[in-house]
């Protein structure tokens, strides 16, 4: 039943997608009729798919409350009850249904050694962690989609020099490298902070950060810049190996002797053949990114207090634990759930993405058309 009512959902969603793209271009549905027909088959496979749909879940859970997470905190993170009430030090969550909350007047998930309620940390956790998964692979991905494009169309020299770039980066252990880039990196961001006002407001608005804080937002750019850095080389090597075999096909070859530019038989005829990898690498990597980048914090290289990135709530948490538990495990489960969404989706989109489960899926769909219009004959 939920996986009928999550098909459905989906095939009004392309319907009306292709409404829209007839008004703008009339006739629109009619040539990319196979286009839809293939969409619709992939919200088929995904709905079926149960690992698919608790990872969506998941997923958009995360991405909501990274919206609006902030927003519906009960406190500020740079907030200090504890400096005027000292009670409020390291209180210990009040989890129903062995405590109540509300009437006891408790915080749901503890306190840290400054009184901040941990859920609220969590929720502004939720945002920075969500922004820097975002923008490292907003960067990292299409910049290792052109090196690769270039490598493998090209070939010869211009493969040979990307290639062997390539190679340096990987060469190096990614996390190693990330903490080298990231550890001199953020005084170089705090000059341009400082001095160009519309980078430094928008930044802040980003990640919902204060004034204050433009030394640590410093920092989370360093730990950014730092990951883009060793992210791409990935994504060249898989696009550079699928364009290999994709530039000798007849399609191509047509292509070309149309006398298209050598732009558009890249990005409107290679690139669409190469991208199922590549989208099911990027939902893996948002998980991977989001982990990585609470790694660099937990080892002190990255935001500092009083920004509640979760990777150092973590790293702070571990000084009381395990008496103070409650710090250390409601931010470790909240990066484990954010990396168990991304990866069950990924794992789901495989499969969603790939031809030969489209089409035995499509057999399916259609033997059960057969047997119900038998069926129905019969009677």
């Amino acid at each position: 039943m939920m996986a009928e009512v999550i098909y459905r959902g989906f095939c009004i969603i392309i319907d009306t997608i292709a409404k829209l793209m007839d008004k703008i271009r009339p006739g629109w549905s009619d040539r990319n009729s196979s286009r839809i027909s293939e969409w619709k088959l992939m919200a088929y496979a995904y709905s079926r798919s149960a690992i698919g749909i608790v990872g969506g879940v998941l997923v958009s859970i995360f991405v909501i409350i990274g919206i609006i997470g902030p927003y519906i905190a009960f406190e500020r993170y740079n907030e200090f009850p504890a400096s005027v009430n000292p009670d409020l030090y390291f209180l210990r969550p009040c989890i129903p249904p062995w405590c109540d909350p509300w009437s006891e007047n408790l915080p749901l998930l503890g306190t840290d050694n400054w009184g901040r309620d941990i859920l609220s940390l969590v929720l502004h956790g939720a945002r920075i962690s969500l922004v820097i998964s975002l923008i490292v692979v907003a960067l990292g991905v299409p910049l290792g989609i052109i090196l690769g494009l270039l490598a493998g169309y090209f070939g010869g020299a211009v493969d040979e020099v990307m290639m062997r770039i390539t190679d340096v980066f990987i060469a190096f252990p990614a996390l190693i490298l990330a903490i080298a880039f990231a550890t001199v990196l953020p005084s170089r961001f705090r000059e341009v902070l400082y001095t160009n006002v519309f980078t430094r407001e928008f930044f802040l608005s980003l990640f919902a950060l204060s004034k204050e804080e433009i030394p640590q937002l410093a920092s989370l750019l360093a730990v950014i810049f730092a990951l883009v850095l060793v992210w791409w080389p990935g994504y060249a090597r898989i696009i550079r190996g699928s364009v290999l075999s994709v530039k000798e096909q007849a399609f191509v070859e047509a292509a070309r002797s149309l006398g298209l530019s050598t732009w558009r038989v890249l990005f409107r005829h290679i690139l669409p053949n190469v991208l199922s990898p590549v989208i099911v690498m990027v939902t893996f990597d948002l998980g991977t990114a989001t982990l990585l980048a609470a790694a660099l914090s937990f080892l002190g290289i990255g935001p500092q207090d009083p920004v509640p990135e979760l990777g150092f709530l973590v790293s702070k948490g571990r000084e009381y634990f395990p008496d103070k538990w409650w710090i250390v495990m409601f931010p470790g489960i909240a990066l484990f759930i954010i990396a168990l969404g991304w990866n069950l989706l990924g794992d789901s989109l495989r499969d969603v993405l790939d031809p030969k489960t489209r089409r035995s899926l499509e057999f399916k769909v259609k033997g059960k058309k057969q047997r119900k219009f038998k069926s129905v004959k019969r009677k």
